[in-house]
């Protein structure tokens, strides 16, 4: 995958050309520790939509107004059921891995979330939850081009 890291203000250097994204995206790469494994999800197989069935991390787009935070919880509550409480799926301990601007100029705010055990959940947009091996990450192709995303955060667990 291309990317392209998002400089701070203080490491912009001056006669740079500033690069304005055409829209905003935020997620989580979810690791459980219990099965030393990953957690996505499998797209739906709808043309109509961008990479029908592959393999994607949990998240979507930003609203108006919204911070990359709270559009990535209000995302994983659209998406997510925790089966335990009822309720939808609010993961605490999510840190900033990576933003950057992706090949198609889409802001992307990428989280890291460490799980102690599997979570009992279901989906609701999707065909289910996916987890996968460190070994399996290197050899799926996922959605967004965010293989190398993926591959960086595992190294860090």
């Amino acid at each position: 995958m291309t990317t392209h890291e998002t400089p701070s203000n203080s490491e912009s250097k001056a006669g740079s050309i500033e690069i304005t994204p055409k829209a905003r995206g935020a997620g989580a790469i979810f690791y459980i520790r219990d099965i030393d494994k990953f957690m996505f999800f499998l797209r739906d197989d709808k043309s109509s939509i961008p990479f029908p069935n592959r393999i994607d991390i949990i998240g979507g787009h930003l609203e108006p107004g919204e911070e990359p935070m709270e559009a990535a919880m209000r995302e994983f509550a659209e998406e997510l059921d925790d089966l335990d409480t009822g309720a939808p799926f609010q993961p605490s301990g999510l840190t900033l891995f990576r933003s950057w601007i992706d090949e198609r100029n889409v802001e992307q705010t990428i989280y890291g979330c460490q799980l102690d055990t599997t979570p009992n959940l279901r989906l609701n947009e999707g065909q289910r939850l996916v987890f996968l091996g460190r070994d399996e990450l290197a050899t799926t192709d996922f959605a967004f081009n965010y293989n190398e995303v993926v591959q960086a955060y595992a190294q860090t667990v």
